[in-house]
């Protein structure tokens, strides 16, 4: 574990193409949250991403908690979502749990239009469970546009449209 000023980082609980999240505890009170983190020099994607989070309230969307720059790297720091992602539910979800969770990320991608925020990247991997199993939150907003803002259209190439993509 690597401490920092306030927090420790634990063991790595995900990757993407620019950033890894760890698993973190506030060294105070012990509290676990996520942190993403990446090296300063390609950081302009998280501090965009915080940007967007920062400007978000949803019981629907993961929360962002604030950043630090230690050890050449920036560090989101996230709610954490102890049930991991929908993706590793597949297969094991009965139909009245599909229709609940649905549900929930309709009303997370409502949320997000109506604030002026188009997601970007919908997939199971970034529709986050809760601790308890029965709620998700949309996370991830690392492709995520706010209305207006030019620049390339993003998202995983896998789960594009093939116009899209």
């Amino acid at each position: 574990m690597e401490a920092n000023v306030g927090w420790t980082v634990g063991r790595t609980i995900g990757r993407g193409a620019t950033s890894t999240v760890s698993l973190a505890a506030a060294t105070t009170t012990g509290d676990l949250f996520a942190v993403k983190s990446c090296p300063l020099s390609r950081s302009s994607l998280l501090r965009r991403e915080q940007s967007i989070l920062s400007s978000l309230s949803s019981r629907h969307i993961i929360s962002c908690l604030g950043s630090d720059v230690a050890g050449g790297c920036y560090h989101l720091f996230l709610e954490l979502a102890a049930g991991g992602a929908l993706s590793d539910y597949a297969g094991y979800l009965d139909e009245s749990k599909i229709r609940c969770f649905t549900h929930q990320i309709l009303l997370g991608l409502c949320y997000l239009h109506s604030r002026g925020v188009a997601h970007g990247d919908v997939k199971g991997r970034n529709v986050l469970v809760g601790e308890d199993g029965r709620r998700v939150k949309l996370g991830d907003f690392g492709c995520a546009r706010r209305l207006g803002d030019v620049g390339l259209v993003m998202g995983t190439p896998a789960f594009m449209a093939p116009e899209v993509a």
